[in-house]
């Protein structure tokens, strides 16, 4: 049993003598307690001078594509974008990330929040839930976003695209470029965060 159809796919490819043996069953999610939790805390975020907010939380690995996403935020600020990123979690990517930021002086508007045992506040509040991955497998925290009524702003990824429709996300194409143009487009067009929220 995998956790996405698209897993499922991926699995059967490698192992297509398995396929009549295999199904898939997204996480279950505990949404009543995800929206309580949500409202133990409000107003978590300065909002001044930002016409965009996103917020990750994710383990800082590889395949997160954190360092790229960095770089796109740059290249946006740089252009006169207005935007704020927090990112709650941790990982081996860390330093990395930590570097990336003070290279493009990015240390007041990419904000490392640490891990946060509660993290739906701040997922509440953000105007974005922002994926960056080159890949997953089923990423809880996208149903976790729209239990709190989060919209999605996420690469290119097959189990994305099972779980993010028009209404609920925006998906850009699965690169550093593909992330600014659609973090371009939507602060170039507010209306679409109004929509999809």
């Amino acid at each position: 049993v995998c956790v996405s159809k698209s897993a499922m796919d991926s699995f059967v490819t490698s192992f297509p003598e398995l396929k009549d043996k295999c199904n898939y069953c997204y996480n279950f999610n505990p949404s009543n307690e995800i929206i309580d939790k949500s409202k133990e805390l409000y107003n978590v975020y300065n909002r001044d001078n930002v016409d965009l907010l996103l917020f990750t939380a994710c383990r800082f690995s590889k395949e997160k594509g954190l360092p790229r996403a960095i770089r796109a935020i740059a290249s946006l600020r740089e252009n006169g974008y207005k935007l704020k990123w927090y990112i709650a979690g941790d990982g081996a990517e860390k330093e990395n990330m930590l570097h990336e930021i003070k290279k493009h002086s990015l240390q007041n508007d990419i904000i490392m929040l640490g891990m946060k045992s509660n993290p739906y506040p701040y997922m509440r509040e953000a105007d974005m839930l922002f994926i960056s991955s080159y890949h997953e497998a089923a990423p809880m925290v996208v149903d976790e976003a729209k239990i709190v009524g989060v919209p999605i702003f996420s690469t290119n990824i097959p189990v994305i695209r099972e779980k993010v429709s028009e209404d609920t996300g925006y998906i850009c194409q699965n690169s550093e470029e593909g992330i600014y143009l659609g973090l371009k487009e939507i602060m170039d067009k507010p209306e679409e965060l109004i929509k999809f929220r």
